[in-house]
């Protein structure tokens, strides 16, 4: 994460290439499905099942693709709009949701799972959403760092007293011990991050794993 110059700008200038990048890939894929379907309409008057079967499965990637775009621009105009929101009651979920969608694209170059599992009820918590997100994707891009191809990262929210949590564990394929989160190259800026927010981060005792501690809104 860069540090120097305008870090906002930066971290919505990534955000916003990295998803452009992934959507160029979905028009590609659309192009190509729709070329093999003109091939396909060209020897209509000779189509046996095998080219229907092949049609339709061509149609059905198509569709896909429209579904998958129009979901990423979903996101990508949620994120545009996170200066809106900036000192406002969020709802935790949702926010460490976007970030971990967006970071998709950065989990496959490393061959990494990445997921979120929500927490059981709604957390509103009163924070900026920018730099909020800022120190989530920072979070998540230690974890890629430090994970091993083909390992899983899991960011799961839940409620802790008064406050909420955001637990990230990473875990290698073959199951080897992990470093120190702490290791990682943008570990002081994250936390700065958070720090800046009123949260707190906490590595784990066991395995690769840490915490981070929110305070949740007052009428949460």
């Amino acid at each position: 994460m860069e540090t120097s110059g305008n870090p906002e700008a930066a971290f919505m200038g990534r955000i916003t290439a990295s998803t452009t990048h992934e959507f160029r890939n979905i028009l590609a894929i659309v192009k190509e499905s729709a070329g093999l379907i003109e091939d396909l309409v060209e020897q209509c008057r000779q189509i046996g099942p095998e080219q229907a079967e092949r049609l339709l499965r061509t149609a059905n990637r198509i569709d896909a693709q429209v579904g998958r775009g129009a979901e990423l621009l979903s996101h990508l105009n949620r994120f545009a709009h996170c200066l809106d929101r900036s000192q406002s009651g969020v709802d935790l979920d949702q926010e460490v949701d976007q970030v971990v969608f967006l970071s998709q694209r950065l989990a496959r170059q490393g061959r990494h799972r990445l997921e979120m599992i929500p927490g059981s009820e709604e957390l509103t918590i009163m924070v900026d959403s920018l730099h909020f997100q800022m120190a989530l994707f920072a979070a998540v891009e230690g974890c890629l760092e430090q994970v091993p191809d083909k390992g899983s990262i899991t960011v799961r929210t839940t409620r802790t007293g008064t406050g909420s949590t955001i637990h990230f564990t990473g875990e290698a394929a073959d199951s080897s011990a992990l470093p120190s989160p702490t290791g990682a190259s943008g570990w002081i800026d994250m936390t700065a991050l958070f720090e800046g927010l009123g949260a707190s981060v906490d590595v784990g005792e066991d395995g690769y794993s840490f915490t981070i501690t929110l305070p949740v809104a007052d009428d949460a």
